[in-house]
Order: structure tokens, then C-alpha cells, then sequence
């Protein structure tokens, strides 16, 4: 078994603070040994009651805890979270108790199949078109149902391709995973749990997909070991959910490239539309990179001015969704615009060429706004030494969509157009990230 746990004669025991200490399990028989984690052992079981077989989470002390004890209060607070999670690629709770001082048990749907793990070491797949089509089968699945618990304030902390279950192994049959073992998430420090996250998202993402992940797709860099040092765009300093939703757009964008690979292009443009507009809902998503693949991977079919306006037009949607078809939407993105203007402005308007910018901004909005007004506009934010939006306004006089406008073509003059529309969209997400977590709190 382990140093930590044995299980003989039908009885588990565990090791804690010096000694061995019984696991009362008395409602059910036939136990079998699973496996073991950081934080904890995993048995089968058949429940006598309900005459099912389960799978049994015996929650053990990390070896870096330093009480010797996992806490009941956070051990609670969490379980009662993935309780609430319904998803067919979650493993379910189905309750949760003590056995003893300091021991703690958790109850789980059981779930036949074999692990991602051996999945991908067996080649469970007939040819190369057949292991193109599961991996990114595959992988999708696990990202949506990651970005499904992220979206609820949940970190899984250990999503290694142990803790994932794979079922429909045979090779002609479709296959599904299941997430289950969430305890790193319980025990250690937020900012940790994230990295990890992070890590383990993107490097389950590069080892499902094989040869057909190109890290060159995205502005985040990944690492091989969890323990590497610091990187430039380090993928670990970033927020779980956009890197997710960053690698199931690139993953969609597979799915969709799938789907008109063996189609003619030549006079059906609008078959690569899905795939361009999967992409484009990524965050760390290098554009003109992307593009310019998908160019060579439509053997040049599609011209590249094409592919670009798609790009675009999916982009300027993405950042300014049209009041007619989400007016909710519409108005949430439309005031926090300010708050992210501004912060871009404070970081960039010593670098402005005014005199381009003030040209820029005449040329469409004509005589709507007088020279004085742009230079009094113009003169108070380059000046002003407000922390935030909110705090500008209360000491403004001005119409705030006025300088909304001068600031953005101050930035797009700067940046150039499809690039700050790109650092919108990433500082958009994170900043709706940040409100997401106060609220989870």
C-alpha cells in the first residue's frame, strides 16, 4: 500500500501525527485499493445500502502541514462547493464524513474506465486522422468542463493525467473523461493552486494534442516543470480561467479546421468562418501569427486579406458587443471600458505622438468637437495624477464619451488597431476576472 495508508483484511488504516488510526467504514464491504495522492487515498467500496459501488476519498495530512490536521472548516467549505457542481464530466459527491479525530472521508460516483494517463500511453486509436480526432475529442472535453468549475470559483490544483478518468476505451467507440480528485484545491495557498492550474492546463493540453499543439499560437509561454524558473508571459502568472478559455479556442479552432479539412475552399470562404471565430474568442492569442497558419493550412486557398477582416470583424465583436443582440452585455462592457482606457492610457501617454493622435480623431469626428475642447481633454489626461477613472470623473467637467473617444484613438494610434484591440480584450477579461473572484469570495 503506502506509509501513510494500508488496507488489510478489509479494514483501511491510516498514519497520522505517529500513528496508525482506523477509518470506520462500516456501510460497506468488498474494498479494493485505488490509489494514493498528496493529500489523501482513494479506495472502491460497495455501499450496503444502496447496493452501489462507490469510490471513498480518505483525506490525509500533506507531509507540509503544519498541524498535522486537515482543517474541518475549509475541508467543509470546499466539499460543499464540488457538491453543487452537476456535469456529467465530474465526478459526483455524494457525501461527505468523519470517521474519528481529524479524519475525514468523502464518498464519489465510481467511474470504470482507465486513466488519461494510460489512455495516452496505450494509443487507444485506429490511424493518424483517428488520433487527430480523439486527442482534440479529448482535450476539448476536459477544457470546457475545467472553464465550467473556474467559472464557479473552483481551483482543482493537482489536474495531472492521473486524475482523470477516460471511459469508451475501445478503439471504435466515442470517449469521455471524467475530473475527479480536487483535493490541492482544498489545502493549498490560492496563489499556488493557481499556478498550478495554469501549468496543468497548458501542459495537459500540449501532451493530449502531441504534435498537433503549436505553442506558437498563443503570447503565454509554458514550462515543462511545474518547479521551472520564471519565463517571460510566464502561463503560471496568469488568470486559470483565460488560460483555459485560451487553449479551448485554440482547440475549438482544431475542431472546426477538422470539419473543411478535406472541403474545397476555393469558392466557399465561409466554411473557415468557425474556425476564426473559435480563435478569436481566445485571450493569450497570437493573431498575426494565427492568421498567417491558417493561411498555409488552407494551402493559400483563402486569401490572407480575407482571413484578416475575419479576424477583425470577430475581434471588434468580441471587445463592443452590439446593443441590438446582447444590449446586458452591451452596457457591463460599455462602463468598463473607462476604467480600462484609463489604465491603459496612465501606462502609455508619455509615449503619445499627440499631434497624430488630434489628427486622427478630426479626420472622423469632423466638426462635433472643437480644437480648445480636444487640448483641454487631451491636456488633462496626459496631466492628471488620479488612480482611477471613477476618481477622475468626480473632479471632471466634461462629456465622457468625448473622452472616451480621444483616449481611444490616442491608443489606437499608439498601439496600432488590431493590437490594442487584442491588449483591450486580454485587460477586459482580466479585469472581469477580478470582479468574478470578489464575488466567489
Amino acid at each position: 500500500m503506502s506509509q501513510r495508508a494500508k488496507l488489510e483484511n478489509g479494514k483501511l488504516q491510516i498514519f497520522v501525527n505517529g500513528d496508525w488510526r482506523p477509518v470506520q467504514l462500516d456501510d460497506y464491504k468488498d474494498l479494493c485499493w485505488i490509489g494514493e495522492g498528496a493529500n489523501g487515498v482513494v479506495i472502491s467500496g460497495k455501499n450496503k445500502k444502496l447496493d452501489r459501488k462507490e469510490a471513498i476519498k480518505v483525506y490525509i495530512p500533506n507531509y507540509k502541514s503544519r498541524t498535522g490536521r486537515v482543517s474541518r472548516e475549509q475541508f467543509l467549505k470546499e466539499i460543499k462547493k464540488l457538491a453543487k457542481l452537476k456535469n456529467p464530466n465530474i465526478v459526483t459527491v455524494y457525501s461527505a464524513f468523519e470517521s474519528g479525530e481529524d479524519i475525514h472521508c468523502v464518498t464519489m460516483e465510481y467511474i470504470e474506465g482507465i486513466t488519461l494517463s494510460k489512455w495516452l500511453s496505450q494509443r487507444y486509436y485506429i490511424d493518424e486522422l483517428d488520433r487527430k480526432i480523439k486527442s482534440v475529442q479529448l482535450v476539448k472535453q476536459i477544457l470546457e468542463t475545467v472553464s465550467f468549475y473556474q467559472e464557479r470559483g473552483i481551483i482543482h490544483g493537482d489536474l495531472h493525467t492521473n486524475n482523470i478518468m477516460v471511459s469508451g476505451v475501445p478503439r471504435d467507440s466515442v470517449v469521455n473523461i471524467h475530473i475527479f480528485d480536487f483535493g490541492t484545491s482544498h489545502f493549498s495557498k490560492s496563489g499556488q493552486s493557481n499556478q498550478r492550474e495554469n501549468f496543468f492546463v497548458y501542459d495537459l493540453t500540449r501532451r493530449v494534442l502531441g504534435k498537433y499543439f503549436n505553442e506558437k499560437y498563443f503570447t503565454v509561454t509554458g514550462v515543462q516543470n511545474i518547479k521551472d524558473g520564471q519565463v517571460k508571459n510566464d502561463v503560471r502568472d496568469k488568470y486559470p480561467l483565460l488560460v483555459t478559455k485560451t487553449m479551448l479556442a485554440y482547440v475549438q479552432m482544431l475542431d472546426k479546421l477538422l470539419q473543411v479539412e478535406f472541403m474545397d475552399l476555393d469558392k466557399h470562404y465561409e466554411r473557415v468562418v468557425p474556425a476564426v471565430v473559435a480563435l478569436a474568442k481566445g485571450v493569450y492569442i497570437n493573431n498575426t501569427y494565427a492568421v498567417n497558419s491558417m493561411y498555409t493550412a488552407f494551402g493559400q486557398k483563402i486569401p490572407l486579406e480575407v482571413l484578416c477582416k475575419i479576424m477583425k470583424a470577430n475581434m471588434e465583436e468580441r471587445c463592443y458587443p452590439s446593443v441590438i443582440t446582447d444590449y446586458i452585455k452591451y452596457e457591463k462592457r460599455y462602463t468598463d471600458s473607462f476604467e480600462i482606457y484609463f489604465q491603459m492610457a496612465m501606462e502609455t501617454r508619455n509615449c503619445w505622438d499627440i499631434t497624430k493622435a488630434k489628427e486622427f480623431t478630426f479626420q472622423h469626428v469632423g466638426k462635433t468637437l472643437a480644437e480648445e475642447e480636444y487640448d483641454a481633454y487631451m491636456t488633462d489626461i496626459c496631466k492628471t495624477v488620479k488612480e482611477s477613472y471613477a476618481d477622475l470623473e468626480k473632479t471632471g467637467n466634461w462629456n465622457a464619451d468625448d473622452w472616451r473617444m480621444i483616449v481611444f484613438d490616442a491608443l489606437v494610434v499608439y498601439l496600432g488597431y488590431i493590437e490594442f484591440l487584442q491588449e483591450y480584450w486580454i485587460r477586459l477579461n482580466e479585469y472581469e476576472c477580478r470582479r468574478r473572484r470578489r464575488k466567489c469570495q
